[in-house]
């Protein structure tokens, strides 16, 4: 019986490769989501970074899919790619792990602005 590799406390698996470009920050922001013209129900960000986000989406999309990302408080709309299915979520939603396709300096100053609201919010005092 070969040996259960196990999972380390923090961190991704021993035996998987990290494909990120940048940092992540846990960020909730309300999305619409469209599929080739398609809407799904409105879903939100778990977390997000200059070159993806971890989505909670109506249906679980395949790897591959293209998709139309609005963030719902700013109008700004990216266009994404799902790379990673999450699996069900807690919300009774999906997890789906996308990236960002159309990285411009737009899509970087939404995102610093992003982490710039993450770093206030733990700035403040309780």
């Amino acid at each position: 019986m070969a040996p259960v590799k196990k999972k380390p406390a923090n961190g991704p698996a021993p035996d998987v490769k990290e494909n990120r470009r940048g940092n992540r920050e846990k960020f909730v922001i309300p999305i619409g989501v469209r599929v080739g013209g398609r809407p799904l129900t409105a879903g939100c960000t778990l977390n997000v970074g200059e070159g993806g986000a971890l989505l909670i989406c109506s249906e679980d999309l395949p790897i591959g899919t293209a998709m139309q990302v609005t963030n719902l408080r700013s109008a700004e709309f990216f266009t994404c790619r799902v790379v990673r299915r999450a699996g069900f979520h807690e919300s009774g939603r999906f997890g789906l792990g996308v990236e960002i396709l159309n990285p411009d300096r737009e899509t970087a100053d939404a995102m610093d602005s992003v982490a710039d609201a993450v770093a206030r919010k733990k700035k403040k005092p309780r």
